[in-house]
């Protein structure tokens, strides 16, 4: 099984860093091209936008890997109402949008909004993922979004060269989804058809709704800061703060990689036993994946951000590096997800959210007040790893018997080392940060050395 999760972990993966890469290279061309505030314009839009396409999202997909009989009946049936309700959240937000922006005092970007919130409609093509992921066709469900981010990232370069710099980042965005949903749904061996059946849509509902709510309220919570700095900062300090965001949350995609695969992999796994052996092995390799990064990012992400992007975004490198801890933390607590749902338990998504929506806006705000848009990254911060805490200690101790110190020590111990080393002996030299970076990369290789080691031989024995 731990083969198979390598296997398949590392072709998902490979096809991700892929797509990473385009869209990482297009934002280095764009940010060449675009100014800061431009950014910081598009960032506002794009929370507005992606609000709607977030609501239009009923998560069918994990209600299908997990099911096992009458597949193609459930597909049609989810797919049905996914569909209406995508054309529902589309009508609604094409009316409503004017009234949300007159709140704001952003009346000028009702038409890019508009055009954005289009790419909700084709949400429910996109679940048809499900079914190729359910019988392990990794690759196949993961090339449309390649070609996707290769497409639109094309056009919005042509457009930005032609001084359509808001509109190019709009297309940018809102292209992708809509070019997916199209290839996933021309090269889907079963095309679904609509058909009604209330059994069915209680029983998806009842186990996707607290993910839907959920993901809701964690869109709210997790771009309320963009709003707080727009108000209480200006449109400037949105476009590098939403930059230093972005790159560094590229990474989670390979997170999302791994959880692609170990998914359907649980739901094959009948022994308790199994499971939790399995869930602490991702655990492990997740945090493995992420460290090194941050270790990088730590010593070098000052030349990283000025060489790639240019010096006039330099602002955006302490950012950069705060947002790289918290990707760490999100991505390793996140394995918690495909564990619990095959338990059948998604309310804690739910749980979270709640939680977040009421600490997260807080925090931000006197953040922002008394430390600027540095605050709103280490609010940020401070509050996802309560979340995981809180995650861990409550339900996967539950299931494993072991709580959040267990999976996370060593993690903590690491950064603390990193974070301080950097503090104390800080250097501009890229000499020294490369000198840095062996270092800590290797003590952190030997620290795992045992758990790597057990791991690689299980690989070998097709385990």
């Amino acid at each position: 099984m731990i083969k198979s999760i390598f296997t398949n972990s590392f072709i998902v993966s490979a096809l991700t860093i892929l797509q990473f890469f385009v869209m990482f290279l297009s934002q280095v061309m764009l940010a060449r091209i675009i100014e800061p505030e431009v950014f910081g314009v598009f960032a506002i839009i794009t929370v507005i936008s992606m609000f709607f396409h977030t609501a239009s999202n009923l998560n069918s997909d994990r209600y299908i890997i997990r099911e096992q009989a009458d597949i193609e009946k459930k597909m049609d049936v989810t797919f049905t109402m996914e569909l209406l309700w995508s054309l529902t959240i589309f009508i609604i937000a094409i009316f409503i949008l004017p009234f949300v922006l007159l709140c704001i005092d952003r009346q000028d970007i009702l038409v890019y909004c508009q055009v954005y919130v289009i790419a909700c409609l084709f949400n429910p093509f996109s679940k048809l993922k499900s079914l190729m992921e359910k019988d392990a066709s990794f690759v196949k469900s993961s090339v449309p979004m390649v070609f996707s981010s290769i497409i639109s990232s094309i056009i919005a370069i042509v457009m930005a060269n032609h001084d359509a710099g808001l509109w190019a980042l709009v297309v940018w965005r809102s292209l992708s989804y809509i070019i997916e949903g199209i290839i996933i749904y021309a090269i889907s061996e079963y095309k679904p058809r609509l058909k009604f059946d209330i059994d069915i849509i209680k029983k998806s509902q009842r186990f996707s709704y607290p993910l839907t709510i959920g993901l809701i309220v964690s869109f709210v919570y997790g771009n309320v800061d963009y709003i707080i700095i727009d108000r209480l900062i200006d449109v400037n300090s949105v476009g590098f703060y939403w930059l230093a965001y972005q790159t560094s949350h590229y990474f989670l995609a390979i997170r999302g990689s791994i959880n692609r695969v170990v998914y359907p992999a649980l739901s094959r796994i009948e022994r308790s036993n199994d499971k939790e052996i399995l869930f602490d092995n991702v655990n492990f390799i997740t945090c493995f994946v992420y460290i090194i990064p941050v270790i990088v990012t730590f010593f070098l992400g000052d030349e990283f951000i000025v060489y790639v992007y240019g010096q006039e975004w330099s602002e955006s490198v302490i950012l950069f590096k705060i947002f790289m801890l918290v990707v760490l933390f999100k991505a390793v607590a996140s394995s918690a997800g495909p564990l619990l749902h095959i338990n059948g338990n998604t309310r804690n998504d739910l749980e979270v959210a709640l939680i977040n929506l009421i600490l997260l806006p807080i925090a931000i705000y006197i953040m922002v007040k008394y430390y600027g848009v540095v605050g709103a990254a280490v609010g940020v911060g401070v509050i996802s790893t309560f979340s995981g805490f809180y995650v861990y200690q409550r339900y996967v101790k539950a299931i494993t018997g072991k709580g959040y110190f267990r999976y996370f020590g060593k993690l903590i111990f690491i950064c603390s080392v990193v974070f301080f080393w950097d503090f104390l002996f800080h250097s501009e030299s890229v000499l020294i940060g490369c000198i840095y970076t062996i270092v800590a990369v290797t003590c952190t290789v030997l620290l795992y050395f045992k758990r790597l080691k057990y791991l690689l031989s299980g690989v070998k024995r097709g385990v």
